[in-house]
């Protein structure tokens, strides 16, 4: 009997260890419950140059006008050739440990529509896949180019990347509310999105975990074996997005209130106009190099989303800054389902002795997350079956 042929869609991989991994579980439990999956592989297009310009002058005003703490990245346009050299190793871990298609270009557009006739499910998920831009929620991650297919589709841990107090306008657009009640199921990854689906898609969702927390911490630490990753030089991981000042003040406070060494688990620099002749130091390491990181790490301070997840994944304490600009509800979900919201700062005024020191009862973290782990598996099964 041929197995059922499924398709997830994500945003393009490329150099976010979250998304590839996120992308990378999701595809190992559907396949683990004995369907063929493969992963539609998009890679990111490079943007135009005026797009780059009026970002980096919006950034300006939000710094020195509104007085916003954020990164000032100057205007530089990644080449296609170096965005091979910097994605070589993240790409390598896609290629061995995924299977993937080709279906679309990186705007949506199918390059071979035929092929999705070879599949049953469409999964959408995870990552901020319905952030709803100026005209809502982008119809293409709401399968708009499978509206008269009979294909089944289910989203799993889709997110917003907002919260409702953070919702500017409200779209009704009847035509995403359509495509929207096509779905078979819809799961989302922060409870905001519960509200979201309902005020925006006039339709219902159930709150599960990001798909990386539906593997087993040992099915990490195997990719690392199996890669013999050397051990990373120091204790204090720091997995920045964003680098500031206040978060290098707020790494040297850690570091001395614990007495640990800490180390940057990521890519030496940013590739821009300065660094394009050295730009091995842009090099991202790989994933599985990334997650040694964890695997080492006796503190951890970041300001990522999945830097928390795998801090609880691989039960290591941590401080995380909030990345207001990459989506604050997913923080304040993530850490509220597990009773870390003391893990959560704003600025350094909030970086006390007693929070940097304050210890995690990580039986009761583990609990919660083999219930959760439990709930979002069976939703996923259910989704599939029915």
């Amino acid at each position: 009997m041929n197995k059922k042929k499924v398709l997830i869609i994500t945003f393009p991989l490329f150099v976010n260890y979250g998304g590839i991994l996120q992308a990378y579980a999701l595809q190992s439990v559907i396949k683990d419950m004995g369907y063929d999956v493969c992963t539609d592989l998009r890679w990111l297009d490079n943007p135009r140059f005026f797009i780059a310009i009026a970002r980096f002058f919006f950034r300006l005003l939000k710094k020195y006008i509104l007085k916003k703490n954020v990164q000032v990245i100057s205007p530089y346009v990644i080449s296609h050739q170096e965005r091979e050299i910097i994605s070589s190793k993240t790409r390598n871990f896609v290629y061995k440990h995924m299977k993937t298609s080709e279906i679309f270009q990186v705007n949506g557009l199918s390059s071979n529509k035929s092929q999705l006739s070879d599949f049953n499910t469409i999964v959408v998920g995870s990552d901020q896949i319905w952030k709803p831009s100026r005209k809502g929620t982008p119809p293409f991650y709401l399968l708009d180019f499978a509206k008269n297919s009979f294909v089944k589709r289910i989203a799993y841990a889709v997110s917003f990347g907002i919260g409702m107090n953070e919702l500017k306008v409200k779209h009704n657009d009847q035509q995403q509310i359509m495509l929207a009640k096509l779905f078979a199921a819809i799961s989302v990854r922060e409870d905001s999105g519960i509200d979201l689906c309902e005020s925006l898609l006039d339709t219902s969702a159930v709150h599960v975990l990001d798909p990386t927390m539906l593997l087993l911490r040992e099915r990490y630490e195997e990719l690392v074996r199996d890669y013999n990753e050397p051990e990373l030089d120091g204790d204090l991981m720091c997995y920045i997005l964003d680098r500031t000042r206040e978060k290098n003040v707020i790494i040297k406070k850690i570091s001395s209130a614990l007495g640990m060494r800490p180390f940057q688990n990521g890519h030496a620099v940013n590739l821009g106009w300065t660094t394009r002749a050295k730009i091995e130091k842009c090099i991202y390491p790989s994933v599985t190099s990334w997650l040694r990181g964890f695997m080492d790490a006796k503190f951890v301070f970041t300001d990522s989303f999945h830097g928390c997840i795998f801090s609880i994944i691989f039960n290591k304490p941590f401080i995380a800054m909030m990345n207001k600009e990459r989506g604050s509800a997913r923080f304040t979900s993530l850490l509220k389902m597990f009773g870390l919201e003391d893990r959560l700062i704003c600025s350094i005024t909030e970086l006390t002795e007693s929070k940097i020191n304050g210890s995690i009862d990580w039986g009761a973290v583990n609990h919660i997350l083999d219930a959760k782990r439990i709930y979002s598996m069976d939703f996923l099964i259910n989704a599939l079956r029915s």
